[in-house]
């Protein structure tokens, strides 16, 4: 996103450009493997007298299972590491400090 306030300086409330990337792998019906990289540029295009928003890269894993068989049929299980390398890092322009190292599993039953 890109914008400029009414006087024709930037505006504060711009993020820093950012690519995601995203890798997934299925050995098999039942498993899904990922990885996903995120890097956000130094965002330095900020009004006059505020902090620039530093760069980023954040690194996640994750898995899924989802059984064929009848018995857990509508059974999945989400695993999930966000920020592997345990990053210190802020999206601009908030300046709050991202969660470190996250891991999460959650499960989900259809029936």
């Amino acid at each position: 996103a890109r914008g400029d306030a009414d006087g024709g300086g930037a505006l504060g409330s711009v993020p820093q450009d950012r690519l995601t990337l995203n890798a997934g792998w299925r050995p098999n019906s039942e498993w899904e493997l990922g990885l996903r990289g995120t890097f956000a540029a130094t965002q330095d295009r900020v009004p006059e007298g505020s902090t620039p928003g530093p760069s980023y890269q954040v690194f996640d894993a994750y898995a899924s299972w989802e059984p064929d068989t009848r018995v857990l049929a509508g059974l999945k299980v989400n695993f999930g590491i966000d920020n592997l390398t345990n990053e210190e890092y802020q999206i601009y322009p908030n300046g709050l400090s991202q969660p470190g190292r996250t891991f999460k599993v959650s499960t989900t039953v259809r029936f």
